[in-house]
Parts: C-alpha cells; sequence; structure tokens
C-alpha cells in the first residue's frame, strides 16, 4: 500500500501529539540553591527540603469555568461585606473616606486618575496611527542599541535624530492625553463635595471587588495547575489544598505568580505559527 500523502495524513488527536504541543500553555518550576540542576527536579522523586520542583499548566475549560464562578462568588461577598456597616471592612473603608472628605483635590484626583492608564492606551494607539510613528516599534529598539553603545562609538547623528523624534513622540502622547482627560476631569469638577465622596466610596468598592476576583482566581488557578511531574499517568497535585500552598515560602509563591502570568501572556498572543 502506497504511503499517505500529506493530503492523506490523519489529523493529529490529542494522543497522537508530541507533548510541547499538547501542553503548549505549561513549563516548570524550580526554586532553591541548586534545585535548577538537581537530577531529579522533574521526576517528582527529589527529597531535598530546600528544592521545590513543579509542573504547571495553565487550567483547562471545565477548571476554568469553576475557578471563574469560586472568583466571581468571592468579588460579590468582598462587595456585599464593603457596604454592610455590620463588618470591619466597611468601618475600614468609611473611616479611610473621612479622612480625605475635606480633600476636594485629593478627591478629584483619584477619580480622574483611576482609569489613566486607559486614555494612555487610548492616546498611544491614536498618535501610532499617524504614519510618522508606523515603526515606532523598530526605532525604540534600534534607540536602545544606539544607548547601550560606548560614545565615541554611537552614530552621532542618527541618536539625535531618534531622540528628537521620541520627544516629539512622547509630546503628541500628552497632548492627546490632556485632550482625553479634559473632559473627565470638567464633569469631575463640577461634582458636589457629597457626590465625589460617594464617588471614591463606589470606585474603591469596585477597585477591591476587582482586587478579590484576581487574588482568588489566581489562587485556585494555580491550585488546580500545579503537579509534582509532567507524567499524564503518574504526576499528581503539589498542594493537597489552599492553605498548604498559601503556605509555602514567599519565593515559591514569586515564582509560580511570575510563571502563571507568562503562562497566560502566552495564552493571550495565540498559538504561533510554523
Amino acid at each position: 500500500m502506497d504511503a499517505p500523502t500529506a493530503e492523506q495524513a490523519p489529523e493529529q488527536t490529542d494522543s497522537t501529539r508530541q507533548p510541547n504541543e499538547l501542553f503548549r500553555y505549561s513549563a516548570w518550576v524550580h526554586v532553591g540553591a541548586g534545585a535548577q540542576e538537581c537530577e531529579h527536579r522533574e521526576t517528582g522523586a527529589c527529597d531535598d527540603p530546600g528544592h521545590f520542583h513543579a509542573w504547571v499548566r495553565l487550567p483547562n475549560q471545565l477548571q476554568h469555568q469553576d475557578i471563574r464562578e469560586r472568583a466571581l462568588a468571592a468579588k460579590a461577598r468582598r462587595i456585599r461585606g464593603l457596604k454592610d456597616p455590620q463588618t470591619d471592612g466597611y468601618v475600614i473603608l468609611e473611616a479611610e473616606l473621612d479622612d480625605i472628605a475635606n480633600d476636594r483635590q485629593a478627591m478629584i484626583e483619584e477619580i480622574v486618575g483611576k482609569e489613566w492608564w486607559k486614555r494612555h492606551l487610548d492616546a498611544t494607539g491614536h498618535v501610532e496611527q499617524d504614519d510618522e510613528y508606523e515603526h515606532i516599534e523598530k526605532d525604540r529598539e534600534r534607540l536602545r542599541e544606539l544607548r547601550a553603545m560606548p560614545e565615541d562609538e554611537r552614530p552621532k547623528d542618527e541618536y539625535e535624530e531618534l531622540e528628537r523624534h521620541f520627544r516629539g513622540y512622547s509630546e503628541r502622547i500628552e497632548e492627546r492625553l490632556r485632550e482625553l482627560e479634559t473632559p473627565v476631569r470638567e464633569a469631575t469638577e463640577a461634582l458636589t463635595d457629597d457626590e465625589l465622596v460617594a464617588q471614591v466610596r463606589e470606585d474603591r468598592i469596585a477597585a477591591m471587588g476587582s482586587a478579590i476576583f484576581m487574588d482568588t482566581y489566581a489562587k485556585w488557578q494555580w491550585l488546580a495547575g500545579t503537579y509534582t511531574n509532567a507524567d499524564p499517568i503518574a504526576r499528581k497535585r503539589h498542594f493537597a489544598s489552599i492553605e498548604q500552598m498559601t503556605d509555602q515560602a514567599p519565593e515559591v509563591i514569586e515564582a509560580l505568580r511570575d510563571t502563571f502570568g507568562d503562562l497566560e501572556r502566552a495564552l493571550q498572543r495565540g498559538p504561533r505559527g510554523n
């Protein structure tokens, strides 16, 4: 029988993919002196108490749904608590609001500044639509290269032109930022003192709700996606509970946060082609 052509080749399934294809959004975490060189770093058999080894992956679709629901519930509870006069959270928030209630300008700046990052992204995108800044990322790379050169080896004209180019770029972004901020500031300055306090309260409650959502999602994501090794059959969860996981050394928590953050960014970028 003739060998199948490329067109006839069966479509790959999870059972036939190579591990690096099947688990694209996964990574190893090794923490501790000598952990990276440990001969048992990927076997799950290391007994060195100074080493932490784990294979981590992003949650699958079913796990994601469960984790998201837990995080949403935590957010809802947090928001309810901040609105309930019987809770410590409410008392603390109201005390903070009392501290700034007489500082009108501070409240205005807090309200105006809460979405500065969104306006900055908008302003940057607006400016980069201009043909003059079409290649701004490559220009930025080149400027970094020039700055890293010894001054006597650096092409003076090119360097100075790029410096002027980026000064103009920054000025254009700042100009657009002011245009976007002006109506927000004017609307905020028109509020009464009581309305300002109410707006700050609402914004802080929303921010604290979002923070607890992210914190809860991260904890359950780490619990669900941290394993002793990468073997689909032999591996087991690294942590038996949230409490065991949160009791780890700061270095372990930091490594997990960084690694899962990298995997999330890789997922957002999507799979790369050949």
